[in-house]
């Protein structure tokens, strides 16, 4: 089975650390995951992991598990889940959270399973990982189909207890506001008040999934039905194609050593590298891909709040390739340029997408930083003038407002920075222009104090800004400086109107 067969290899390799202490259930799960469901497709990964939120410190477990055939959110592709187990488990649950772009009115914004879910359906020091997995499973299983389960009176009062003005409000005010109040309560009205609660929060939140589940089979149809309709299938195969990678990249990940990866980059400015990456056919393949996929009376999912044109190639079937191309080939680039923005840890999932620029659509974007660990930006196109990418510095540096490198596109050749690195597109003057941006990320160092750190700090910035680096969207004091540099600089800044 390769899921047991990866298992022990992650299990022999942490015990291979010396000195590093391994919580018991490391090994139960060895011959535990024998009898794991058989919607549990893989495990990938186990680690330690530090930090505060979203699920906390522990040990995480990543599985990758397949939705029901009756749910909407029903893919071709499995959903990564990760698991935070506590030092105290399995006395306490473990926290989880979903790596992909998944939505549920049982999920919290960025994919954590809500704990009361796991609550319901936890029994201290009987449950296993794989019934706090089977949760997770419900959560993204058909829409009459309550997470929770059956419910005990004792489970619903702990709910209560955390929730009272949640609850008040959902259910009319059926509960007592004091808790002295409701321990005075009879026993059967107390189950019966406890029902109707229940009952109340599960139309609640079916309300809300018809919602967003239809959204999200819309999505994953459209994965399904493009990569059968469209005229190259081969960008829809099995397997990432070495041929589609410049023969300079690829024959550095080949050698696979740092001096062979350093000789084939060109450090822009500090931090930022470009490197002949993709093969001019292969941009030719994906350009013609997405044009025609523009054609289509398919839904359009357009990549973030600021590009207006352009699409999540995600949606559209092209998800498990990214995945393939930065397992095997971008990961070795991560691990030697950025490790010390993702404190070592690999990145793990992606969203990526294309962006579109043309004279009657989209002509440049504001200064802004991505939601990102690492980021790759590649053209697929030429035939534009203007539309470079300008750099300024480092979210939360004194210079993160000064311009230090104004960047052009060639077609095929990437370029790569940390997510925390300021930048912009220029305005285009003629043409189009067409990029994959892939935004790469890393669930065990979003979950580290590093990371929380990294944004709790405030922005400091004693130079005088560029004009050029100011955000119309991200910078509060955006117009003061306009006014105290004068309307004489505004040509020095990004088309952001």
């Amino acid at each position: 089975i390769p899921t047991m067969e990866r298992l022990d290899t992650l299990v022999c390799d942490l015990h291979s650390v010396p000195n590093e202490p391994h919580p018991a259930w490391v090994s139960v799960l060895q011959p535990a995951l024998a009898a794991a469901p058989s919607f549990v497709k893989e495990v990938r990964h186990i680690d330690r992991i530090g930090g505060q939120r979203p699920i906390g410190p522990g040990w995480m477990l990543q599985v990758d598990m397949e939705a029901s055939d009756d749910s909407p959110y029903a893919r071709p592709l499995p959903y990564p889940l990760e698991l935070v187990f506590p030092q105290d488990f399995p006395l306490v649950c473990p926290s989880m959270r979903f790596c992909c772009g998944v939505r549920s009115a049982f999920l919290e914004d960025d994919g954590v399973v809500d704990p009361d879910v796991l609550g319901f359906v936890w029994t201290a020091g009987e449950s296993t990982a794989w019934d706090a997995v089977a949760a997770a499973r419900r959560v993204i299983g058909p829409l009459n189909v309550q997470p929770w389960g059956a419910v005990n009176v004792d489970k619903a009062m702990e709910f209560w207890r955390h929730h009272r003005r949640d609850c008040a409000c959902e259910a009319g005010r059926l509960l007592p506001c004091d808790f002295a109040e409701w321990e005075a309560m009879q026993p059967e009205l107390k189950a019966d008040t406890l029902q109707r609660l229940l009952d109340r929060l599960r139309e609640h939140n079916h309300r809300m999934a018809r919602g967003i589940s239809t959204q999200a089979s819309v999505m994953v149809e459209t994965s399904v039905l493009w990569p059968k309709r469209t005229k190259n299938r081969a960008l829809y195969g099995p397997a990432w194609e070495r041929d589609w990678l410049a023969s300079s990249f690829l024959a550095a990940v080949d050698d696979d050593s740092p001096e062979a990866l350093r000789a084939i980059l060109t450090e822009e400015t500090p931090g930022v590298y470009s490197f002949d990456m993709l093969a001019p056919e292969f941009c030719d393949m994906l350009f013609a891909d997405i044009a025609a996929y523009e054609e289509t009376d398919l839904p359009k999912p357009r990549p973030n709040s600021m590009n207006n044109y352009g699409c999540i190639v995600n949606h559209i079937g092209l998800e498990p390739q990214i995945t393939r191309l930065i397992d095997a080939y971008l990961q070795p680039l991560v691990s030697l340029l950025f490790s010390q923005t993702t404190s070592g840890y690999p990145v793990d999932h992606h969203h990526s997408f294309v962006v579109q620029y043309a004279e009657n659509q989209d002509r440049s974007l504001d200064m802004h930083t991505d939601d990102s660990e690492v980021t790759v930006n590649v053209a697929l196109n030429e035939g534009y003038t203007g539309s470079g990418l300008s750099f300024c510095g480092l979210f939360g540096a004194q210079d993160r407002r000064q311009l230090n490198k104004e960047y052009r596109h060639c077609k095929g050749r990437a370029v790569i920075h940390a997510g925390i690195h300021t930048h912009g597109a220029d305005e285009l003057q003629t043409g189009e222009r067409m990029n994959l941006i892939v935004w790469m990320k890393s669930s065990c160092y979003r979950h580290s104090d590093a990371y929380h750190e990294r944004y709790a700090k405030p922005t400091l910035s004693e130079f005088e800004p560029q004009l050029r680096c100011l955000s119309r969207t991200h910078d509060r004091d955006f117009e003061y400086w306009v006014g105290k540099l004068g309307a004489d600089h505004h040509e020095g800044m990004l088309g952001q109107a």
